[in-house]
Order: C-alpha cells, then sequence, then structure tokens
C-alpha cells in the first residue's frame, strides 16, 4: 500500500484553512478555490511535493520597494521568463505564506521583509 502521510501536513492544514476562509469576488474565483482545496483534500500526502510533476502547490509572494515603485522579480531558468520569488514548501515550514516569505528571503537575499497586508490566495 502507498505511504499517504504528508511530508507538508502542517502546510497542508495551513493551505486549506486559509482557503476555506477566504470569500471570493467572483465566481470563477470560488471555483478555482474549491479546485485546489479539493485537490490538497484529495492527495494530502503529494499536493505540496515537487516530486508530483508539473500538478503541485508552490509558494510565492510579490516583493515591492517601499514606496511601492518597484518590485523585484528573478528570472525563472528553465521557463526562461520573470517570475515573481518563490518556490516549493518544505516540511518545516508552518504555512503556504511562511514558504513563499523563506523563498523570497533566499532567493532575492533580503532578510527584512515585512508583510503588507493579508497573505492569502491571489
Amino acid at each position: 500500500m502507498a505511504n499517504t502521510a504528508s511530508p507538508f501536513p502542517a502546510v497542508a492544514a495551513s493551505l486549506i484553512d486559509t482557503l476555506d476562509a477566504w470569500t471570493p469576488i467572483e465566481q470563477s474565483q470560488s471555483e478555482l478555490r474549491d479546485q485546489y482545496v479539493s485537490f490538497v483534500r484529495t492527495l494530502p500526502g503529494s499536493a505540496l511535493d515537487r516530486g508530483r510533476g508539473q500538478e503541485h502547490v508552490t509558494a510565492s509572494c510579490f516583493l515591492f520597494a517601499p514606496d511601492l515603485a518597484q518590485v523585484l522579480l528573478c528570472f525563472h531558468k528553465k521557463g526562461r521568463f520573470w517570475v515573481q520569488l518563490g518556490g516549493h514548501a518544505e516540511a518545516t515550514d508552518a504555512s503556504v505564506a511562511s514558504a513563499a516569505f523563506r523563498e523570497a528571503r533566499e532567493e532575492g537575499g533580503i532578510n527584512d521583509i515585512d508583510q503588507a497586508g493579508r497573505a492569502g490566495p491571489a
């Protein structure tokens, strides 16, 4: 029998809680939220696992200059395009938001990051 224990129990639970608490403003967002919740609940052992292949959840965030005039992006080598900072969750991350901030610190080289607004789905 396959191991269905999640290597990311806290992250998966936090993601479901965040998505369940979010009130979308459009029907299409509501449908997408429901798809993500179903995906994570159906595949608790692999929804956040990069080894799953193309279909898995990642964490990202935008880093803005204090005056909001600039945003820090990184070049995605494999895809060959510019993206916001982010990456894969690790078993030690408490949430998708904490994974996003960890990735931003690692990729952006900026340790002093303040959260503006509420972390949640975009």
